[in-house]
C-alpha cells in the first residue's frame, strides 16, 4: 500500500530517483527542499517513488524499470488524494515509456498525454551556442534583482512566479538574467532558474509578446548558459512537444541531446470514455482550417497523433469514440464532423459545458 515517507529518508530511494534518465535538474532541486513530500508503493521495499515539489504543478516519478500496474496505480492514487484546492491540473513526470501504458491501462483516459523533450549541451562544459545570438540594437542584458524581476512577471514571463512565489526568495537565491528595453526601461525577455540552482540548473525563458521575433530568447538565455558553465554548473533545457519557439531556442544554443519522454496531464473528466482506432484514411479527410465568430482552427496529424490547434497557440489531441465523434483529451470538449451533399467534411459540430455551437470549414481546404 502506498504510504508517505518523510524527506529526510530521500536516501533509502536516492537509486530509484537516479535510474530517471531526464529531468534530473527537477528532482535534484526537489530532494533538496525539505517541503518536498515524498510518496512510495511500500514502505518496506519500494519500487516507486513520487516527489510532490512544494511549488510548481508537476510531480516527478522515480522507479524501477520493469514494476506492477498496482505499484505505479497505488502511489498516483496517493498523490490525487493530497491535492487540496483548485490549481492548476496535475502533471506526472514519467521516467519510461513503458509506464505511460500502465497509466492508460490503469485509468484510462484519466491521464492526457503531453510530450516533453529534454536536452542537454551538445559539448559539455563547451561555449555552447553553435552561433552566438546577437543582442538587438536598443537592449542591455543584466542579472535580475528583486524589482527587475517584478517586472518580469509581469509581462515578459508570467509563469516566474508559479515556481518563485516569492520573488525576494528569487533575488536572494535564484539565478537570472534579462534583457532590458533602453527606451522604456522595463523587462523585454527573461532567462531564469526554474528552482534554486545547485550542480543542474534548469534553464526557463519568456519575452514580452511587443519584443518577439528579435533574437532576445536565445541572446538573454545565452548569458545564464554561460554564467552557469563558468561556475561549475551544469544548465539543461526542457520544453512541451508542441513548444516549437523554445526548441528552435535550445538549437541556437547548442542544446542537443534529445531524450523524448511523457509529462500525462491528469484529465478526470474524460476517465470513463472509451476510444477506438480509426484509419488513417479517414482522419486524413478532417485535416484543414475550421472557422466560426472570427475564430479559426486548425486539425492536422504531426506524425503522432491527430492534432487540434487553437488560436491561443494550444496543441491539443484528439481521441476517437467514432468514425465521426471525436474528444479533447487535455480539455472536455467534443466533436463531431459532418459531411456535406458532396461527401466531403464541411465542418464540426463543438460540445463543451452543455453548450454547442458550428465550426464551417474554410472553403479553400475542402
Amino acid at each position: 500500500m502506498a504510504v508517505e515517507r518523510s524527506i529526510s529518508e530521500m536516501a533509502t530511494v536516492g537509486p530509484l530517483l537516479d535510474a530517471v534518465p531526464q529531468d534530473q535538474s527537477f528532482i535534484h532541486a526537489a530532494r533538496r527542499n525539505p517541503a518536498t513530500r515524498l510518496l512510495v508503493d511500500d514502505a518496506v521495499d519500494p519500487s516507486v517513488a513520487l516527489l510532490v515539489p512544494a511549488v510548481g504543478d508537476v510531480v516527478f516519478l522515480g522507479g524501477r524499470e520493469s514494476i506492477r500496474d498496482d505499484a505505479l496505480a497505488d502511489v498516483v492514487r496517493l498523490a490525487l488524494s493530497l491535492r487540496t484546492g483548485d490549481g492548476p491540473p496535475l502533471r506526472l513526470a514519467l521516467p519510461f515509456p513503458q509506464w505511460s501504458a500502465i497509466l492508460s491501462r490503469t485509468f484510462g483516459h484519466a491521464f492526457a498525454p503531453r510530450g516533453r523533450r529534454s536536452y542537454t549541451l551538445l559539448q559539455a562544459g563547451a561555449s555552447p551556442a553553435r552561433v552566438e545570438p546577437v543582442l538587438p540594437i536598443g537592449y542591455e542584458v543584466r542579472r535580475m534583482d528583486e524589482s527587475l524581476a517584478r517586472d518580469a512577471a509581469a509581462d515578459a514571463d508570467p509563469e516566474l512566479t508559479t515556481f518563485w512565489p516569492d520573488l525576494n526568495a528569487f533575488a536572494e537565491r535564484g539565478l537570472s538574467f534579462c534583457a532590458i528595453d533602453s527606451s522604456s526601461g522595463h523587462v523585454a525577455s527573461a532567462a531564469w532558474s526554474a528552482y534554486e540552482p545547485g550542480d543542474l540548473v534548469e534553464i526557463a525563458v519568456g519575452t514580452a509578446a511587443s519584443h518577439r521575433g528579435r533574437g532576445l530568447s536565445p541572446a538573454t538565455a545565452n548569458a545564464l548558459v554561460h554564467h552557469c558553465l563558468a561556475h561549475g554548473m551544469e544548465p539543461r533545457w526542457s520544453t512541451d512537444f508542441d513548444n516549437v519557439a523554445s526548441r528552435r531556442v535550445a538549437a541556437k544554443l547548442g542544446f542537443g541531446n534529445v531524450t523524448e519522454h511523457d509529462w500525462p496531464l491528469y484529465t478526470p473528466f474524460n476517465a470513463q470514455r472509451r476510444s477506438i482506432d480509426v484509419p488513417e484514411e479517414t482522419t486524413r479527410g478532417y485535416h484543414g482550417r475550421y472557422t466560426a465568430n472570427g475564430k479559426t482552427i486548425t486539425i492536422g496529424h504531426d506524425g503522432y497523433a491527430l492534432r487540434f490547434y487553437d488560436q491561443l497557440g494550444q496543441t491539443l489531441t484528439l481521441a476517437a469514440e467514432s468514425e465521426t465523434r471525436f474528444f479533447l483529451r487535455e480539455v472536455p470538449v467534443q466533436i463531431e464532423f459532418t459531411r456535406g451533399a458532396d461527401g466531403n467534411v464541411d465542418g464540426f459540430t463543438r460540445e463543451q459545458a452543455g453548450k454547442q455551437w458550428r465550426m464551417e470549414r474554410v472553403p479553400g481546404d475542402l
